[in-house]
């Protein structure tokens, strides 16, 4: 399950760049959600375990 997570959250990345060139303010507000999500579900793992997810 995180694996896959971080899997997808791997190919956001990609894809933010992507979307960023096409629409930079929508893309760069995508993104940075994009990204805080993982970074918080990242956190809560780390912090020990995956009771909110």
């Amino acid at each position: 399950m995180i694996a896959k997570i971080a899997h997808m959250g791997t190919k956001g990345c990609g894809r933010f760049v992507e979307t960023q060139k096409k629409l930079k303010n929508r893309g760069l507000v995508l993104g940075i959600t994009t990204i805080a999500a993982n970074l918080y579900i990242f956190v809560r793992f780390k912090e020990g375990g995956s009771q909110d997810v």
